[in-house]
Formats: structure tokens, sequence, C-alpha cells
């Protein structure tokens, strides 16, 4: 363990895996003491204490990241993202950086340095040779754009696959609960909704909630744990659980290692999942569910958790969604596919 001047160690700081609050306040600053007593965290007995590095999800060090808390960043704008993009080549991303700030030797720039100036070699109207020549308004930057447009166009006649997608009722003596989380930027305002059926499709419980400031996987996350603790609060402990993010499931059946950041909320929700009579995780695309995808987007208006306990309750959106998804209605997913060119 860390130690101390005095030669104290945290785990005098815990007592059965809590904090110490009488320790605390003697050792720590006082402006300090409530930041430590809110720190949340998963206590093992024997298990050894691992170093993480926050500023990486992964919670290891790496060169990139420490670089990012100390170089001084500009705001980012959508000129730069797409001159810089990292599929350009260096090279043309370079010519083209040069090119908005001025900065190509052309003749016009020359000539200030006493050079004599002459027109532009590649177009066929003479013209004197400037930037805006070169790469806008001269001859041959025309037919280049005009080429490049149509090519464009071509690019963009893509087939499409379409997939008919259906919300499905859960069978007998099952209850679905669909959740989902809402982030208006990452990180951000984060929110979750969920919704909970029987086999004939009805209404049990919906719920739409605000989580605070945090990140659209915590809120995916923190809406599943508030769905699935108020049913085991309630009885229902037959549960099949739907969610949109294919994320949560891998985390939650271990099929890959989740983010530092989530692993305490990860561990709440496995928790609770143990607590279930039985209990099945799946993923579901978002056209099967809608309702729960509204509901978390209502998160978002109020500032305490709104319960519905039937369909009139609903916020608009999320009862229009609600009714087709139990008459069973279809929706429709759209995907593009990659066109493989022909060898000539």
């Amino acid at each position: 363990m860390v130690t101390r001047p005095g030669n104290i160690k945290v785990s005098q700081f815990l007592i059965d895996g809590r904090w110490n609050e009488e320790m605390i306040r003697q050792h720590a600053p006082p402006l300090l003491v409530p930041q430590i007593l809110t720190t949340r965290f998963h206590f093992q007995d024997g298990v050894d204490d691992i170093p993480i590095w926050k500023p990486n999800e992964s919670g290891t060090f790496t060169f990139s990241s420490a670089w990012e808390l100390v170089r001084a960043k500009k705001e980012r704008t959508r000129l730069h993202t797409n001159t810089w993009h990292r599929n350009i080549p260096f090279k043309v991303s370079f010519l083209l950086w040069r090119a908005l700030r001025g900065k190509l030797p052309t003749n016009d720039r020359i000539a200030q340095f006493g050079s004599t100036l002459v027109d532009c070699f590649c177009c066929n109207r003479t013209a004197a040779e400037t930037i805006d020549h070169v790469f806008v308004s001269g001859h041959f930057a025309r037919h280049i754009w005009q080429f490049s447009a149509l090519a464009r166009i071509n690019r963009r006649r893509h087939d499409v696959k379409v997939t008919s997608i259906t919300w499905i009722k859960p069978a007998a003596d099952f209850y679905k609960l669909n959740t989902d989380g809402s982030a208006l930027q990452n990180p951000g305002s984060i929110g979750g909704g969920g919704i909970l059926r029987d086999h004939h499709g009805n209404l049990i419980y919906a719920f739409s909630t605000p989580f605070g400031i945090g990140t659209n996987n915590q809120a995916e996350v923190k809406a599943a744990i508030f769905g699935v603790a108020w049913c085991i609060q309630h009885g229902y402990t037959k549960l099949i659980l739907e969610v949109d993010s294919d994320l949560l499931i891998k985390w939650l059946t271990h099929h890959i290692q989740p983010p530092w950041r989530l692993d305490t909320d990860l561990r709440e929700l496995q928790n609770l999942v143990s607590q279930l009579e039985s209990f099945q995780s799946r993923h579901v695309h978002r056209e099967a569910n809608y309702t729960a995808d509204a509901l978390s987007k209502y998160s978002h208006h109020y500032d305490i958790t709104q319960h519905y306990y039937t369909h009139q309750q609903l916020p608009r959106a999320a009862k229009g969604f609600f009714i087709l998804e139990k008459l069973g209605t279809m929706n429709f997913r759209r995907r593009k596919l990659k066109r493989i060119k022909k060898p000539p």
C-alpha cells in the first residue's frame, strides 16, 4: 500500500471495506475530506491495488496520453479536421495548410523579392500565377474540380441493404427491460431511460432519469443499473435486459475488458444481476429500442427522475413508439454496402 509520512498506510483509513471517517479527518487536508469520503471504490480483501493512469480509458500509461496533458491545445475546427485527416497523405495536408496561409512560392509571392512577374504556364488563358488561380479560378483548376465533382457523385451511388426489425415480446413468466443512455456531449450532461413490459407487451413501469455529467457509456450502464434495481425491489426476478449498446453486453458477459472508469458501475450491475432468479442480456438494434431511446432523451428536460406506470403517462414520442412496438410494427434499418469494383 502507499505510505504517508509517519508510516501510515491506506489500509488504516478503511474499516470493513469503507472509509474510516475519523482517521481521514485527522490526517487529510480539510478541503479534501468531502472529496475522499464521496470517492467510490470496490474493496477486495487480499487483492493488491493496481495503479491507474486516469487520462487513458484503459488505465495504462501511454506517452500519447501524457502528451495530450502537457501540450497547448487550440479549439478544434472543421477546417483543421479536414486538412489533417488521417486518410490524406501528410504531404497533401502540408501543401493545403501552406496554401490556406498564402505560404506557397507562386510567382506573385516571388515577385515581392524583385523577380519579374510571369503568367501561369498550366492554363490556356493568360493570367497571373497566384494561389487562388492555381487551385480555384484557373482554367486547369476548374477542370480538375469538375472531374472531382463527377467522381464524388458516382461514389455516392451505394447499394443499400434494408433489414426489417421488430421488438419481440418476452416469453410467458418473463419480463423484458429495455434501457438506453443519452449524452448531449461526450462527456457532458447524461441521462437514461427504460421500460419494463410483460409477455403481452403491456407496460409495467418506465422511467426517465438524469445522471449528471459523464460519458455516453456511463449513461448506458447507469440506465441498466437503475432499471434492474427497480425490478429487484418490486419482485420482477425473471428478467431479459435488452440494450442497443453492444459494448455493454460484452462488458457484462466478460467478453472484453471495460474501461477503468466503468469498473465500479459494472460491478454494481453484475451484483444486481446475481440477485435475479433468471437473467438474459441481449443486444438489439436501435430500431427495436426506440421507446427506451425516447425516454433517455427526455431525461435532459428534468432534474429529477420521472416515473411512468401507464402508457398514457408517457411522453408523446415514447408513447407513440410504445404503441407501435406493442402492435409488432416493423422498423427498417438501412445500411450502405461497400461497392467492390470489378477488375478491368
